[in-house]
């Protein structure tokens, strides 16, 4: 989808001066509840949970996320994705707490939509969050 990869070019240029290697970005296959975007490092490839196709904040938002993971190096088999190092890079993006405040909310209010959490499961959720 040309949108994916106008804004992960932009992002990547931005943010890495287009370093950041990625062979491709797509649409998962089906929506999830719990996976919002993943990088396949062996193939270097994006995938964005289609949910955020109404959301362009959000959809962004994720795109970097993912790109942060690419931009990581791996040593092991095993590896932990979120580490100090990954949070410092998310950090970069611009209006950090304002734009995942704003993808919280996003996530709220799709889950609500689908029947997937209660206000009260959210609310909780949300204070473990901030």
């Amino acid at each position: 989808m040309e949108k994916l990869k106008s804004i992960l070019d932009e992002l990547n240029n931005r943010y890495f001066g287009g370093r950041v290697r990625v062979k491709e970005i797509r649409l998962m296959k089906k929506k999830s509840n719990r996976i919002y975007g993943r990088f396949n490092r062996e193939g270097r490839v994006i995938e964005i949970n289609p949910i955020f196709l109404t959301n362009e904040n959000a959809l962004r938002f994720v795109i970097y996320h993912e790109l942060c993971h690419a931009k990581q190096r791996f040593r092991k088999r095993r590896h932990k994705w979120h580490t100090k190092k990954f949070w410092a890079l998310m950090r970069l993006y611009e209006g950090y707490k304002e734009e995942y405040n704003r993808y919280l909310l996003f996530l709220k209010d799709y889950w609500l939509s689908i029947g997937h959490l209660t206000q009260a499961e959210i609310d909780e959720w949300l204070n473990e969050t901030n």
